[in-house]
Parts: structure tokens; C-alpha cells; sequence
């Protein structure tokens, strides 16, 4: 099967691909949470200039 040192190469380097994936994915999840905070930021900026636009007349 896995001679010498083999089995413990494999299983670093799948260690380090699982770490680096899950790196990853973090990255990503983190990017899509402040994209939907900067769209809900947006939306609620433009609702309540557009309730206060009779005041300010």
C-alpha cells in the first residue's frame, strides 16, 4: 500500500487541502454578509429619504 513516509504525506497534504478550503469558503461567506450589509444599508437610506422628502420641502 503506502511505503515509508507515504501514509503521512498524503494525510498532510489532505490536511492542508481541507484547511485551505475552508479558508476559503470563510472568505467567501464573509464577502456575501457585507454585500447584503451595504444592500440593506442602501435600501434603508433610500426609505427613509424618501418618508422625510416632504419634510425637508
Amino acid at each position: 500500500m503506502y511505503i515509508g513516509n507515504d501514509l503521512g504525506r498524503y494525510h498532510q497534504a489532505d490536511l492542508m487541502r481541507q484547511a485551505e478550503a475552508s479558508r476559503l469558503a470563510g472568505e467567501t461567506a464573509s464577502a456575501r454578509a457585507a454585500e447584503r450589509r451595504a444592500t440593506m444599508r442602501k435600501v434603508l437610506s433610500a426609505a427613509v429619504s424618501i418618508l422625510l422628502w416632504p419634510i425637508k420641502d
